[in-house]
């Protein structure tokens, strides 16, 4: 896949995950002025996983301070630190940066992929099997269609396979291998190679989502 066609499909998934984002402000802006607390809580807390899921993605230097602002402040509200009436006017502030941001990453720039960004996160949550899993199952998809009838290909299909399916258990170091043999393998490899195959390059397409996904 080409750097371009990357970087669109990375900025979809930033965007996807902003316009969840904005909903889950709304509900808490909504829920905030009721009686219950536990429903503010829940809605807080929903902000707050949102906006961590987005920031996890984004290389340091994309962060915008609204996000990191997001997270510390519904920390605070869910913590008992702030009361409504503290919250809400730093809450509002940052909603309204939240809705009129609008994404641009540098396409000529791979600082956008914070790939070891998404291994770690997987990684604190001990979610690394389930990462891998997903990846395994899309790359046999890959590996058993008609379409690939490259012979040194589908070798080194099997090859990044069963590499990944021998270290995804194993220790740190082994995870570690296995996740920049795979982006090495995908980066200067197969994405220039099969992303043009209609069928493989929507295969391909889902794997990088894949990779990029981070739900909480």
């Amino acid at each position: 896949m080409s750097s371009n066609k990357s970087v669109e499909l990375f900025t979809r998934v930033i965007k996807e995950k902003h316009a969840v984002l904005i909903q889950s402000a709304h509900k808490l802006l909504s829920d905030i002025a009721g009686d219950d607390l536990a429903t503010k809580k829940n809605s807080a807390e929903l902000v707050q996983s949102g906006a961590t899921a987005l920031r996890v993605l984004l290389a340091q230097n994309d962060v915008p301070s609204w996000l990191n602002n997001l997270i510390s402040q519904t920390a605070n509200f869910v913590a008992g630190q702030w009361k409504a009436g503290d919250f809400l006017p730093n809450f509002i502030s940052s909603k309204q940066d939240l809705e009129r941001h609008i994404w641009q990453f540098d396409q000529t720039s791979e600082n956008a992929f914070d790939f070891d960004a998404i291994f770690e996160h997987y990684k604190s949550g001990s979610r690394l099997p389930e990462l891998f899993d997903e990846i395994i199952r899309i790359l046999e998809e890959i590996e058993a269609s008609d379409e690939v009838d490259s012979v040194s290909m589908l070798k080194a299909l099997g090859k990044l396979i069963a590499t990944i399916k021998k270290c995804k258990n194993g220790s740190y170091f082994s995870l570690n291998s296995a996740w920049e043999f795979l982006l090495s393998f995908l980066k200067n490899y197969m994405w220039a190679e099969l992303s043009s195959l209609p069928v493989v390059g929507k295969m391909l397409e889902a794997l990088e989502k894949t990779i990029f996904r981070n739900e909480c």
